[in-house]
């Protein structure tokens, strides 16, 4: 049986600030973004990468989180 990719949707208070944590840190792709109303689409293909080796908490310990 094949499943349909679950895409959860989250809610944010800045997309202006939450866009580089999720992009620089954690490693998502910005696939699309809309300035009104604000929205973003965020591909994680290599999210799930980064996650599982660790190398976010390598980013998180070397300040890395802004850039």
């Amino acid at each position: 049986m094949d499943w349909n990719r679950m895409v959860p949707e989250l809610s944010v208070t800045s997309l202006e600030r939450s866009l580089p944590f999720y992009t620089n840190l954690l490693g998502f792709t910005l696939a699309f973004r809309r300035d009104d109303p604000p929205f973003a689409y965020l591909d994680d293909h290599l999210a799930a990468d980064a996650l599982a080796t660790g190398e976010v908490r390598e980013r998180l310990s070397h300040g890395d989180a802004g850039r």
